[in-house]
């Protein structure tokens, strides 16, 4: 009697260890997830292959803007603030869709239950609630459609980043251009200030000459102090972007020939519609309120719970009962009764506004995209005309009429202001055309944020160099 008892006990508390760890290791998915930030990025961040960003680049970049964009996607702490809500959210999926925690209790009867074959001293229990049939599903869905909404917006991070690198890289690149320029124009200026000094001392020419040559020289000496200590702000924000020391060394390159011509407008508008990580994170807004809104339907039928309850009983009082001393074991189904309807029709009618604001907010957002694409391109086509009026006219131009004052001084046939006026006109127009092309470019890298997308015929960041 003893050992049948020890026996049956045993085999009722094993049943129970087993139930409760089947449904502990049914709750405890963990999809895991990379910890490398640069294999994260790559998982997370569609941009990253589109333009075809080396994520694994060197540590330093090699003054091509492609290097710092890459460097700047790895390195840049805006990004991996984004990078981290991503996987953050993405998180909050197997906590979505785990069952609740299973309940196991004690219960110590401070009196006895008697029964025929024996005293009833204490119970164990062990229950799992379980949501209605889709509920868990749906609840995964909605926490997927957020992180989802969050990877387009690291996405977004990421293309601010590198139209801020390319912004800032082609304002150094003019800038060092533009110190460039003028360093050539103070030596020419220097030299025709000497013969002008050389002429007054013969006799030839006039004080005044030298005079405005020293004024002249003093104008472009002060302008080029200005664009050297304007690079300084530039090269430190430049380096907050990539988290360098800001007086670390920057270096650039502007190209000296520039591919004019606009490209397909319906073919970057057509991306930008779908692909632009601000529209896209409202597609994911939209798809959450749709799940919430099924969520909220599924809310109105009951939940349910099993139990397993083991029932320890003493031997009876009386000798000879069958069965003495028996341990009961009993199973229990309960439900939820979801009687306030109108808590769950609420919840609905929320979710269905929160889906009409998405989709509002999305049409919304589109239009402004579109405008700021139009403005993006016009600049871009605005400065590309430019550039190709100084390059192949007004340069070629520029230069004969200086070599046509210079001889023509030389002859004594033109005054030095002539010349001064002639100097003056080819700087402006060689600065005009540098400036043009930086604009140029740094619009072309607005296209790209916006379109989502390498500039069309460029294939990647590389076209930047």
């Amino acid at each position: 009697m003893v050992r049948s008892k020890t026996h049956s006990r045993s085999t009722s508390i094993a049943a129970i260890a087993l139930t409760l760890a089947a449904v502990t290791v049914a709750s405890a998915a963990d999809p895991g997830g990379s910890s490398d930030p640069v294999d994260a990025l790559r998982e997370y961040a569609s941009v990253v292959a589109r333009f075809a960003i080396d994520t694994r680049a060197a540590a330093e970049p090699d003054g091509s803007v492609a290097s710092y964009v890459a460097l700047a996607v790895t390195r840049n702490e805006r990004i991996r603030a984004a990078l981290a809500d991503v996987t953050s959210a993405n998180a909050r999926i197997p906590q979505a869709t785990a069952l609740p925690e299973p309940r196991i209790g004690v219960t110590q009867y401070l009196q006895s239950v008697e029964t025929r074959v024996g005293p009833q001293e204490r119970a164990y229990s062990i229950s799992q609630s379980f949501p209605w049939f889709g509920t868990l599903s749906l609840q995964g869905d909605i926490e997927r459609q957020r992180a989802a909404a969050l990877q387009a917006g690291l996405d977004e991070t990421i293309l601010a980043v590198m139209a801020d690198v390319a912004t800032a890289y082609h304002e150094i690149a003019y800038l060092e251009e533009a110190i460039a320029i003028t360093g050539r124009h103070i030596a020419l200026l220097t030299q025709w200030e000497s013969i002008a000094r050389a002429r007054y001392e013969t006799g030839e020419g006039r004080y005044a000459d030298v005079i405005k040559a020293q004024v002249e020289l003093g104008v472009l000496g002060d302008r080029q102090a200005e664009l050297v200590d304007r690079r300084r702000p530039l090269a430190a924000m430049l380096n907050a972007l990539l988290d360098r020391p800001a007086d670390a060394v920057v270096e650039t390159v502007l190209p000296t020939i520039f591919m004019t011509g606009a490209p397909d407008r319906e073919t970057l508008v057509e991306h930008m519609l779908a692909s632009n990580p601000r529209l896209v994170a409202w597609d994911h807004r939209a798809e959450a309120a749709t799940a919430a809104e099924r969520l909220a339907g599924k809310r109105k039928y009951p939940a349910f719970s099993l139990g397993l309850n083991y029932i320890q009983t003493g031997a009876a009082r009386m000798d000879g009962v069958p069965d003495s001393g028996t341990d009961a074991v009993t199973a229990s189904l309960a439900f939820s009764l979801p009687i306030w309807r109108g808590k769950y029709d609420a919840a609905s009618r929320e979710a269905a506004g929160h889906y009409r604001s998405a989709r509002a907010s999305r049409n919304e957002l589109a239009n402004q995209l579109i405008a700021e694409l139009e403005r993006a391109l016009f600049e871009y086509r605005d400065a590309g005309r430019k550039w190709d009026l100084y390059a192949t006219t007004l340069l070629p131009k520029a230069r004969q009429s200086l070599g046509a004052v210079r001889a023509a001084y030389e002859a004594g046939e033109s005054g030095f202001l002539d010349v001064i006026d002639a100097e003056r006109l080819l700087l402006e127009f060689e600065l005009s055309r540098a400036r043009a092309l930086s604009d140029a470019l740094i619009q072309q890298a607005d296209v790209e944020r916006l379109a989502a997308m390498p500039f069309p015929g460029s294939g990647s960041q590389d076209h930047h160099r």
